[in-house]
């Protein structure tokens, strides 16, 4: 009997990590990694070294570029499913449904533990949010124009807020979180003090954030 396949599709990737994490637990790297680690660099000496006047040949280096970026991928997706693999094996790794329901205290988690989660996350953009605040009163005038009626701009709560007020508002997002994302995986179905919250670099989504928020603020 074989094994069933198990497909993911990954969103975010700290391959750096996951490399100092593999080199450990692994005892060392895939032999195929480094040789597209070393495939890449030489991609990228060519690509910007470049051939002044013949676009032919920069659209060739372009085009290797894009294509060794995708075999990178590649290699690390197949790395970190390796190196979970590897975790399972050596019961390395906790699964979240162990630690639900009465079980959820300080003492149930250590730093540096694996732990393996499937539940619904929410991703938090905070440079999106202070975008959509700021372009809430030009939204205001456009629906206006639209409908004829004038649309008050409003919090949550029903009170009735200035342009100005949003302004400040999305100021004060931009100094507090920066381009911070911050994540929530909610493990208990119908419980949202049971959550595990971590901060991300926008840097390492494999799609923009702000695009998968907009899918749904929760992502099951």
């Amino acid at each position: 009997m074989t094994k069933a396949a198990s497909f993911r599709d990954f969103i975010y990737l700290d391959i750096e990590r996951v490399r100092s994490f593999s080199a450990q637990l692994l005892e060392r790297l895939p032999s195929e990694l480094s040789v597209t680690l070393e495939n890449q660099a030489g991609v990228e000496g060519t690509a910007k070294g470049g051939f002044p006047g013949f676009a032919q040949a920069e659209a060739n280096a372009n085009y290797s570029r894009s294509r060794a970026d995708l075999e990178l991928k590649l290699i690390h997706d197949h790395l970190f499913t390796r190196f979970v693999d590897k975790l399972s094996e050596e019961k390395l790794m906790k699964d979240a449904s162990e630690i639900a329901g009465n079980f959820w205290r300080e003492d149930a988690f250590k730093d540096g533990a694996f732990l393996r989660v499937r539940r619904p996350l929410k991703i938090l953009d905070y440079s999106d949010i202070a975008r959509t605040l700021r372009l809430m009163p030009q939204w205001q005038g456009l629906i206006a124009e639209i409908t004829g009626k004038p649309v008050p701009l409003q919090s949550s709560d029903g009170t009735s807020l200035s342009p100005e007020q949003f302004k400040a508002m999305a100021k004060i997002l931009r100094q507090l979180y920066g381009n911070l994302i911050r994540l929530k995986v909610y493990c208990t179905p119908g419980n949202t003090s049971q959550v595990l919250v971590g901060a991300l670099d926008p840097a390492l989504f494999r799609y923009a954030p702000a695009n998968l928020t907009n899918r749904g603020l929760v992502i099951n």
